[in-house]
C-alpha cells in the first residue's frame, strides 16, 4: 500500500481502480508461469533419462523388427502383383458391361436417328475389338497370379477367392465370344445392328429414289449432274455413311443386291417413260417385216432415246454409284453399275444390230449414218459413264456396232450403185424427158454430200478404206460421188438406145445430161466433183443438141436442095417442077417432123427456149433463102403457087416456136 501511495504521489496522480486490476492480474499470472517451467524442467530431465534408455536399447529391437519389416514389404509387392493380374479382367468385365448399356441402342430404330445409331453401331464395334484383342490376355494374367499364389503361399484365402472368382468369369466370357456368330449374345447383337442398318438403307433408297422425265430432256447437252435429278444431300450422307459401315464389317453384297433391285426398277421406269416400242424387235427378222415409214421412224426415235440415255439417265446412275459406293474399290463400282445398267444397254444395242444387219436398201443409208453419228458423238460420253473392268462387255459391244454401222453403211451405198446398173432395161419416159432414176440418183447424192451428212459419210468411207488397205485417203468421199454419177451416166446412155426415134433419144440425153449438170452445179456436188466434170457434162449436152439437130431436121433441110435447078430460059420449066416437088417434100417432112417433135418433153426453160431457137435458127434462114430465090419461078404462070408455099417465112418461125412441152 505504501509502494502505490508512493507511486501516486511520484507522478502526482491518483489512478483509476480498473487499471489495479489488470497490474494484479498480470503479476499473478507471471508467478504461475515460473511455476510451470519448474515443472517442465523437471518432466525434461526425466524424459532426457527415458531417451538415454530407449537409444540404448534401439539396436536390440532393429534386430527383433527387421523380419517383420521385409514381411510388411513382400505383401505390399504381392499386392501389386494381384491388382495388375486382376486389372485387365476387370477392364474385360467393365467393357461387357457397356455390351449390355448398348444393347437398348441397337434394338431400337436407326430411322429415329441414324447418326446417333451408327455412334452406338462404332461403340460396339470397338467393345466386341477390345474383347477380342484383350480375352486371352486377361485369362492368361490370372491363370499366371493363381498359379504363383497357390505356389507361393503369399497370398490369403480371400485374394485366392478373388484371383479365382475373376479367372472363372473371365474364361466364361471368353468362352462364350468364341462361339459361332450365330450362337454368340455379342454378335447377335451385331447382326441385329447390321440388319437394321440394311433395312435403312433400303428404305433410304426406296422412299427417294425418283423416275426421271427423259422425254423432257431429249437434245439437251448439259452435264448430267445439273439435269439429271439425284437423292438429296442428306439422303446421300446418310446412304454413304450407312454403306462405310457395312463396308467395314463386310456386308457389301447386300448393300449391291438392295441398291441393284432399287435402282433399276426407276431405271426401268424412266425408260419407259420414251415409250420405245421398237426395243421389243430383237431379231433381224422383225426389223425387215416392217414398213420403211415405220422403221425409219423407230431408227430416229432410237437415236434421241439412246443419246438422252447415255447423257442423262445412265451417267446419272454412275456418278450415283461413285458417291454412294465410294469406300470400295473403283472396279467394283464399275461392276456394279454395269449390272444395273446391262438390261437397257443390251437392248438398244440389240436393236442398233438388227438394223444395221437388216436389208441393205439404199434408203438406209441416212438412217445408218444417223446411226454412226450418234455413236460418235457419245464416244466420250460412253468412255466416261461405261469406264472400269465391269463395262468391258458393254464398251466391246458398242464398239462392236459402231463397227457393223460402217460395214452396213459401205454395203448399203455398194448395193445403191449395183442397183443403179440394173435399171438399164427399166421403162423409158415416152416424150424423152428427165428419167427418173437421173432424179432419184442425183437427189440422192446431193443429200449424201450434203453440209450435215457428207463429212460422216466422208469419215465412213474412210475408216472402211484403213480397215482394208491400213490407209486413209482424203478423196473417199468425192471419188465415190465420182463412180456414181459415172454409174448414172452409163445407166443413162444405155438407156437411151432403147428408142426407136433416134431424135428423141438425143432429147432424152440432152434431157437428162442438163438435168445432172445444172442439179451439180448449184449445189455441194458441184465442188465435189469438180470443174473438170462440170465442163465434161456441159460439153455432152451441146454434143447431144447439136446431134438433136443434125438427127431430127436434117430431113427436113434435105428437101430444100439446090441441086438441078437452073434459072436459065431453056430450063425453067424443068427448074419449076423439081422446085414445086422440093417445096411439097418440105412441107410434108416439117409437118410431120413437127408432128412428132411437139410432144417431146424439154422440161428446163432455158433448155427447151435454147432448143427452140437453135431449130429456127438452122431452118427458117435457109427456107426463106430457098423461097426468095425460087419463089418468083413457082408464081410465074401458076396461079395455085400458094398451095406449094405453105408458110410464110414468119409462119413457119412462129410454128417451130410452138415446138416441145413443158412441165407446168
Amino acid at each position: 500500500m505504501e509502494l502505490e501511495s508512493a507511486g501516486s504521489v511520484i507522478h502526482g496522480v491518483v489512478r483509476k481502480p480498473d487499471l489495479m486490476s489488470e497490474l494484479q492480474a498480470a503479476r499473478h499470472f507471471l508467478f504461475q508461469s515460473i511455476e510451470k517451467a519448474q515443472v517442465v524442467a523437471t518432466q525434461l530431465n526425466t524424459t532426457h533419462s527415458r531417451l538415454q534408455n530407449i537409444a540404448e536399447r534401439l539396436p536390440s529391437l532393429e534386430i527383433v523388427m527387421r523380419p517383420m519389416l521385409e514381411q510388411l514389404m513382400d505383401a505390399n509387392k504381392f499386392s501389386n502383383f494381384l491388382d495388375n493380374a486382376m486389372a485387365p479382367g476387370a477392364f474385360i468385365l467393365k467393357k461387357y458391361e457397356s455390351l449390355r448399356a448398348l444393347e437398348t441402342k441397337i434394338l431400337a430404330n436407326p430411322k429415329e436417328d441414324i447418326g446417333n445409331y451408327l455412334l452406338a453401331v462404332s461403340q460396339l464395334e470397338e467393345a466386341l475389338h477390345f474383347l477380342s484383342e484383350n480375352s486371352n490376355v486377361a485369362v492368361q494374367r490370372l491363370q499366371e497370379a493363381v498359379h504363383f499364389f497357390r505356389e507361393s503361399k503369399a497370398a490369403d484365402n480371400f485374394r485366392m477367392h478373388r484371383i479365382s472368382e475373376a479367372l472363372a468369369a473371365v474364361k466364361a466370357l471368353e468362352s462364350q465370344q468364341q462361339q459361332p456368330d450365330s450362337e454368340s449374345l455379342d454378335f447377335r447383337l451385331m447382326n441385329i445392328a447390321l440388319k437394321k442398318l440394311q433395312e435403312e438403307f433400303y428404305r433410304l433408297l426406296v422412299e427417294n429414289s425418283t423416275v426421271i422425265a427423259l422425254p423432257t430432256l431429249i437434245g439437251i447437252h448439259e452435264k448430267p449432274n445439273k439435269i439429271s435429278p439425284s437423292l438429296p444431300v442428306p439422303i446421300m450422307q446418310q446412304l454413304q455413311a450407312i454403306f462405310k459401315k457395312m463396308v467395314a464389317n463386310g456386308q457389301v453384297d447386300q448393300c449391291a443386291k438392295y441398291y441393284l433391285e432399287v435402282r433399276s426398277e426407276k431405271v426401268r421406269e424412266s425408260l419407259l417413260g420414251l415409250q420405245p416400242t421398237y426395243l421389243q424387235l430383237s431379231s433381224v427378222k422383225a426389223v425387215d417385216a416392217l414398213d420403211w415409214p415405220t422403221l425409219e421412224g423407230y431408227i430416229g426415235d432410237w437415236t434421241q432415246h439412246f443419246e438422252v440415255a447415255v447423257r442423262v439417265l445412265y451417267a446419272g446412275e454412275r456418278n450415283l454409284v461413285k458417291r454412294i459406293f465410294f469406300s470400295v474399290d473403283s472396279v467394283s463400282q464399275s461392276k456394279l453399275f454395269a449390272s444395273l445398267a446391262h438390261g437397257g444397254m443390251a437392248s438398244f444395242l440389240q436393236f442398233g444390230q438388227s438394223v444395221v444387219r437388216s436389208q441393205k436398201s439404199p434408203k438406209k443409208l441416212f438412217r445408218l449414218l444417223d446411226i454412226f453419228e450418234t455413236l460418235q458423238n457419245l464416244d466420250p460420253s460412253i468412255a466416261e459413264v461405261f469406264e472400269g473392268e465391269g463395262c468391258n462387255e458393254i464398251r466391246l459391244r458398242l464398239r462392236e456396232l459402231q463397227k457393223q454401222t460402217v460395214h452396213g453403211a459401205c454395203q448399203v451405198f455398194k448395193e445403191f450403185g449395183h442397183q443403179l446398173q440394173l435399171q438399164k432395161d427399166g421403162p423409158l419416159p415416152p416424150d424423152g424427158s428427165i428419167l427418173k432414176l437421173s432424179s432419184y440418183v442425183v437427189n440422192y447424192t446431193k443429200y449424201l454430200v450434203s453440209e450435215f451428212y457428207g463429212p460422216i459419210m466422208n469419215q465412213v468411207l474412210q475408216i472402211e478404206q484403213s480397215w482394208k488397205n491400213g490407209n486413209v485417203r482424203e478423196s473417199g468421199l468425192p471419188q465415190a460421188v465420182l463412180h456414181i454419177m459415172e454409174l448414172l451416166d452409163n445407166t443413162i446412155l444405155a438407156c437411151s438406145k432403147g428408142y426407136k426415134d433416134i431424135s428423141l433419144s438425143h432429147i432424152f440425153l440432152m434431157n437428162n445430161y442438163y438435168y445432172m449438170f445444172m442439179r451439180s452445179k448449184g449445189s455441194e456436188l458441184g465442188p465435189l466433183l469438180g470443174d473438170s466434170w462440170l465442163k465434161q457434162f456441159r460439153r455432152k449436152v451441146q454434143q447431144q443438141a447439136l446431134a438433136y439437130q443434125k438427127e431430127g431436121w436434117g430431113r427436113v433441110l434435105s428437101q430444100l436442095s439446090r441441086d438441078g435447078l437452073f434459072l436459065s430460059t431453056d430450063s425453067r420449066f424443068a427448074s419449076r417442077d423439081l422446085v414445086k416437088q422440093r417445096l411439097k417434100a418440105f412441107t410434108s417432112a416439117l409437118q410431120e417432123t413437127c408432128g412428132r417433135h411437139s410432144k417431146f418433153m424439154i422440161e428446163d426453160a432455158d433448155l427447151r427456149e435454147g432448143t427452140r431457137l437453135a431449130v429456127i435458127q438452122a431452118i427458117v434462114p435457109a427456107y426463106r433463102s430457098y423461097i426468095q430465090s425460087y419463089g418468083p419461078l413457082i408464081e410465074q404462070g401458076d396461079m395455085s403457087s400458094n398451095k406449094h408455099m405453105t408458110f410464110s417465112a414468119e409462119a413457119l418461125e412462129q410454128k417451130l416456136g410452138e415446138l416441145y412441152q413443158g412441165r407446168n
